[in-house]
């Protein structure tokens, strides 16, 4: 099956939060702690995120509002997208083997704060970071909200849309739409679906935003209706929010232009 696909842009991100949690399951208390952000020779703030150049250097410091921070068990983890949260640094012992020695933590006790500063920073360095700190208030581990370090390189994302398979829709009696998403930076995007100009909610499914080795992001989302469905409606489009974008991007399929 082939479309005519219609490309237009519309003319009309926010880092979400989560709280985490230790292997114990203790929440911990977003009121507890404060993220500072500073880069050193730019400086550029939004809530829970960070950006800078390739080559600069970064120090991101934390601040726990109350309890002390001092004691061996201060440390530092990064996760990247998709993957799981790796230990880059400790009080006790440093850096371990493996991370790279542009990666080194302090911690000050009297301003209970605790600092990561990584030099000289490569286009693999882009994670989340967060603290780790044990309080002898609850006696358990706590960890901090996440600082997401982003590189200034925004990409604007590549968005294709896809028809249904004829395949699919005689065999299943349903059809799939896909919109693929992909090539942008940072790695935030919003996805929306409309069918002949209203908003759709349902049947829709998107995937995980995943991390690609060229340090740019994708993600997939996928409408699917019933066959009668399908064919009692034109036009089909995906639109896509990114912060690199001025206006949203859309895509869009004619039902009748699929033959």
């Amino acid at each position: 099956m082939s479309c005519v696909r219609e490309l237009e842009d519309s003319n009309n991100y926010s880092p979400v939060q989560k709280e985490k949690r230790d292997k114990t399951g203790v929440k911990v208390s977003a009121a507890a702690l404060e993220v500072l952000l500073q880069v050193t020779t730019k400086q550029r703030e939004q809530p829970g995120s960070i950006s800078t150049s390739p080559g600069e250097t970064i120090t991101i410091t934390c601040t726990m509002s109350r309890g002390s921070i001092g004691n061996p068990y201060t440390s530092w983890y990064w996760q990247k997208l998709g993957s799981a949260s790796v230990f880059i640094w400790s009080e006790s012992s440093g850096t371990p083997s493996g991370i790279p020695q542009r990666f080194t933590g302090s911690v000050d006790s009297s301003s209970k704060t605790m600092h990561l500063t990584i030099s000289n920073v490569q286009s693999e360095d882009p994670a989340d970071n967060y603290w780790r700190v044990w309080l002898n208030s609850i006696g358990r581990f706590i960890f901090g909200r996440g600082t997401k370090l982003n590189l200034d390189n925004p990409r604007v994302p590549t968005v294709s849309l896809l028809p249904p398979s004829s395949d699919q829709i005689a065999a299943k009696d349903t059809a799939t739409l896909v919109c693929l998403v992909s090539g942008f930076n940072p790695g935030a995007a919003e996805i929306e679906w409309t069918v002949d100009g209203s908003v759709r909610g349902n049947g829709v499914e998107t995937s995980r935003i995943q991390q690609e080795a060229d340090n740019t992001f994708s993600v997939s989302s996928y409408l699917t209706l019933s066959a009668s469905e399908w064919n009692s409606h034109e036009l089909y489009s995906c639109l896509v929010k990114h912060e690199a974008l001025a206006n949203p991007l859309k895509r869009s399929i004619s039902r009748s232009s699929c033959v």
